[in-house]
């Protein structure tokens, strides 16, 4: 193992574990791609995947705010402060 990785596994021994696992996905999804790496190219590939861990990292830490988000648009439907996208649509 080189030294570099060592770093990057030391580093990322300190973060929760929920993030843990997310960068663990995405580097078992990097190495099960050697293949279509070589093909596809190095840099693109790795940019690709950095935008995807990088979504799932933010998606990650917004959790709570998702969940507080999704809640109330549901206390809005069900105390009936919502339209139909149908009735939204047909107003246009």
């Amino acid at each position: 193992m080189t030294e570099l990785l060592k770093k990057a596994i030391d580093e990322a021994k300190k973060l929760s574990d929920n993030t843990q696992d997310i960068i663990a996905k995405h580097l078992l999804t990097l190495l099960n791609l050697e293949g279509f790496i070589e093909t596809t190219g190095e840099a693109d590939m790795l940019h690709i995947l950095q935008d995807e861990l990088m979504w799932d990292l933010q998606f990650a830490q917004s959790a709570d705010l998702l969940e507080k988000m999704a809640n109330e648009a549901l206390e809005d439907y069900v105390e009936g402060r919502t339209i139909s996208l149908d009735k939204l649509l047909s107003q246009i």
